[in-house]
């Protein structure tokens, strides 16, 4: 039974998405089935795969971690497909793409060996946010460079959370064709504070650096990162 109604909720929200002319669906994610990590959030990435199954284009973009690089690279056979650089800490970090099709979802890898080396890295708030940055812009320059036209963006977790804000503050990306019809959803799968970025600073310059080391104006975007009454 519990099968039969998973099958008819997995349907209706097809119908749902058909009705609205849902074009490229695009996940972006720390944990994916086919990379990285293997916690709850791996596993609710399936969903890119029985989207696939009912017929939509679906993409799926996910680091190509360090610690598990060549297992990524046998069992999912990714090809080298382009590079972006994302600006960072004053300088300039290139990012490799790489592509693979795997249950008839385009998997796309992105690779930097100093901020993507394994799942939710990084040693206090600062080193968070600049991953944060990296793969949040890297997706979107990935999207744009190959191609790709997405209708709906999934973002998944903490390392992830900036990429509706880029597209907020970017001119050169939301004012860009391939973003001129994309909506962007958040899901968040582990509210607990051990499982985020937790900023617990008082001092207003440094919430300022924090809003720059993101890429961002804090004096035009400060409120796209941070809620000033929390």
């Amino acid at each position: 039974l519990n099968l039969a109604v998973d099958d008819w909720a997995r349907r209706q929200a097809a119908n749902i998405l058909r009705g609205l002319e849902c074009g490229t669906i695009v996940f972006v994610t720390p944990e994916a089935p086919y990379g990285g990590g293997k916690g709850g959030v791996s596993t609710y990435m399936n969903m890119a795969k029985q989207l696939a199954e009912l017929g939509f284009d679906v993409v799926v973009i996910t680091p190509l971690y360090q610690v598990n690089r060549l297992d990524v690279l046998k069992n999912f056979r990714p090809r080298f497909s382009g590079q972006v650089y994302v600006h960072l800490a004053g300088q300039s970090h290139p990012v490799n793409i790489l592509r693979s099709r795997v249950d008839n979802v385009e998997v796309v890898y992105l690779e930097n060996a100093p901020y993507l080396d394994h799942p939710y890295g990084g040693q206090g708030v600062e080193d968070k946010l600049r991953r944060i940055h990296l793969f949040s812009l890297g997706a979107l320059l990935a999207l744009r460079d190959q191609n790709i036209y997405p209708h709906i963006i999934q973002v998944n977790e903490w390392p992830t959370f900036e990429v509706p804000a880029i597209l907020k503050a970017y001119s050169e990306l939301y004012s860009d064709e391939h973003f001129k019809n994309t909506k962007v959803v958040a899901a968040l799968h582990n509210p607990n504070p051990d499982y985020s970025v937790a900023v617990n600073e008082y001092d207003n310059l440094k919430m300022d650096y924090y809003v720059k080391i993101l890429g961002l104006d804090p004096w035009k975007h400060y409120d796209l990162i941070f809620d000033r009454e929390s």
